[in-house]
């Protein structure tokens, strides 16, 4: 439990960070992934709503 309470927070440039090496490894093994993204990532990356979230919820497939 101690784990979690050491979460940084992701602020935009990290969360594309996160999601640009994601990119990457798929790349690198020829997958392909849908990644639907929710709260307050897709407020803190798309609409400059939060400065900054302690996690990605998202649903991919």
């Amino acid at each position: 439990m101690d784990a979690l309470n050491n979460i940084k927070l992701m602020d935009k440039s990290k969360l594309l960070q996160i999601f640009d090496y994601l990119n990457e490894r798929l790349k690198e093994n020829q997958l392909q992934l849908e990644i639907t993204i929710y709260d307050g990532s897709i407020m803190t990356m798309v609409y400059d709503n939060r400065p900054a979230t302690k996690d990605i919820d998202c649903v991919f497939s």
